[in-house]
């Protein structure tokens, strides 16, 4: 059974880091993400980026809410997630969607992945919301993504949004 309301257990959250990497994991039967990657920024603190984080060669599946939840979907001011790396993954059969990526930065790169079957059980834990494949918020630099599966959605395939926060450049 899949948790009912926001922010159940996470599969793996890390937070309050940067320059590690996560590879060769499974993660199922999370209630919320099957990975949460979060430097979390309240008005005034000084920026903390999430940097040259690497996420490769994972299966998550079966998860209650995002199969991947990174950066923050909150109100202004988050981190920048620059030189994020992610590749070789599959996310299959989540509740909302598979992927969900905020803040990205210069250099990152999402290539190579199956993104699948999400937003399964969106109206379980959102209401009219999170009802997509994917989600990518862009703020600065240069982002790649290509060389992805993506299959599958409630409503949208992608929802894509390009959103910088004072200091941020040019988005490529």
């Amino acid at each position: 059974a899949y948790a009912v309301g926001q922010y159940s257990h996470m599969g793996i959250a890390v937070s309050d880091a940067t320059q590690f990497e996560i590879e060769y994991v499974e993660v199922t039967r999370s209630g919320f993400a099957g990975i949460r990657l979060l430097n979390s920024r309240a008005a005034g603190d000084p920026a903390r980026p999430m940097e040259n984080v690497r996420v490769h060669d994972t299966y998550i599946h079966d998860i209650g809410s995002e199969g991947y939840y990174f950066g923050w979907t909150g109100d202004p001011p988050s981190n920048l997630f620059p030189g994020l790396q992610v590749y070789n993954n599959r996310i299959i059969r989540t509740g909302s969607e598979t992927l969900q990526v905020q803040d990205l930065g210069e250099g990152t790169h999402i290539h190579h992945n199956v993104f699948a079957f999400g937003a399964l059980h969106w109206l379980d834990n959102f209401g009219n919301y999170q009802d997509n494949g994917t989600q990518v918020l862009v703020r600065s630099g240069t982002v790649e993504i290509d060389h992805n599966i993506v299959q599958g959605g409630a409503g949208t395939l992608l929802s894509f949004f390009s959103s910088p926060e004072p200091g941020d450049g040019d988005r490529k």
